[in-house]
């Protein structure tokens, strides 16, 4: 989704809390020092580096009182934030397991001594906390050590031994937070911090772990990824038979995938958006290749990854691609993302005559011995 300021987000999000059915689902709720009443509360996840997007809003009462009233699937984190550009009443972030449970979290002023404190009665937060601690606790262990690292306090000799030690610790409280995930599994918690430990696992304790959550009968929507994940690379891997896409062309008719296979000797797949850079920087090789190789048997079908068709059509002239496009203009929520587990652009596959497919992620010059190799 698109990243909005929380400003412009309050105007998009005007869902009432008192509207909700608080019988089921989760209540967040708590008091803000510095709020006054009619100020909004923003609700929100976290993507990339320290960017927030706003997923539900609450008005602040005339007692400093804020609610969120909803439902989810499994736990996730959550932060809340007072949103105000009044330098003199900012209020601290808070974090929050969001899962179906009451939870209650009071936001102390900026320049507060105090810290946000989230107080849950769901069972992903109660684990939570015992992680957070147990990150306390290395951190407090090691803090001398990396000290010394940073800082570069002391001698080569020291720092090098400091840094071993560090790096032992740390190697060890990773175990540590792998075999919490697998033992407390399957859970919510462990479904949560899925997707920031599944890479640090070896084969062994992945299939461990992965084995237990498919015990539970519960919606997990992180390790349902995964498992989507694992059968999209598998269906796009190379030997693989292409799966179709169906989606409009530039003028808003509909187009598939199979109309062009099995017509060439070889088609292009080829992932792109127009705000995307380095698929700009990479156009050019694309297009010299559909000049040199259109008429032995090759042919490109785009597929975009925008969300604006305007935009979509716009680069589409300016970068001069003269050959098909598609596109549901759903950004990173398009099908082809799912059916072909595309993680990063540019990126494409190559499918033979008879579908399948040849070869993956074909850039610079690449693109081209591999293009001249299936065409002989």
């Amino acid at each position: 989704m698109k990243k909005i300021t929380l400003i412009a987000a309050a105007a998009l999000l005007l869902v009432s809390a008192c509207t909700k059915d608080k019988s089921a689902g989760y209540t967040v709720s708590g008091n803000i020092e510095t709020a006054q009443a009619g100020d909004t509360v923003f609700l929100c996840s976290m993507q990339g580096f320290f960017s927030f997007v706003p997923e539900d809003t609450a008005i602040v009462d005339d007692k400093g009182h804020y609610e969120f009233v909803g439902s989810t699937e499994g736990a996730s984190l959550r932060y809340v934030l007072l949103a105000t550009q009044d330098t003199t009443r900012q209020a601290k972030m808070g974090e929050i397991v969001l899962e179906n449970a009451q939870i209650t979290l009071d936001l102390p002023a900026m320049k507060s001594d105090k810290e946000p404190e989230a107080v849950s009665n769901g069972p992903a937060y109660k684990l939570y906390q015992a992680f957070m601690q147990k990150e306390e606790k290395f951190n407090k262990a090691t803090e001398g050590d990396r000290t010394v690292v940073y800082e570069k306090k002391g001698t080569a000799e020291e720092i090098a031994a400091a840094n071993k030690r560090v790096e032992e610790a740390s190697r060890a409280n990773l175990q540590a937070t792998l075999r919490m995930l697998i033992d407390n599994a399957p859970s919510t918690f462990s479904d949560m911090l899925l997707p920031y430990f599944l890479n640090e696992m070896t084969p062994e304790q992945k299939d461990t772990l992965m084995q237990k959550m498919g015990t539970t009968k519960e919606k997990m929507p992180n390790y349902e990824a995964v498992l989507a994940a694992e059968a999209a690379e598998k269906a796009s891997a190379e030997g693989a038979t292409y799966t179709d896409l169906t989606m409009p062309d530039l003028n808003g008719k509909e187009m598939k995938l199979s109309q062009y296979v099995g017509k060439s000797k070889l088609v292009l797949v080829d992932f792109w958006a127009s705000w995307c850079g380095p698929c700009r920087a990479e156009m050019p090789n694309v297009v010299e290749a559909y000049k040199k190789y259109h008429a032995k048997g090759l042919e490109i079908v785009g597929v975009s990854f925008d969300n604006d068709a305007d935009a979509w059509k716009a680069g589409v002239a300016q970068l001069k691609m003269t050959w098909p496009q598609m596109s549901d203009l759903k950004g990173w929520e398009s099908a082809a993302a799912k059916a072909y587990n595309v993680t990063g652009i540019p990126a494409n596959v190559l499918l033979d005559q008879e579908g399948k497919i040849v070869a993956k992620d074909l850039r610079e010059e690449a693109l081209h011995t591999t293009i001249e190799k299936f065409l002989k």
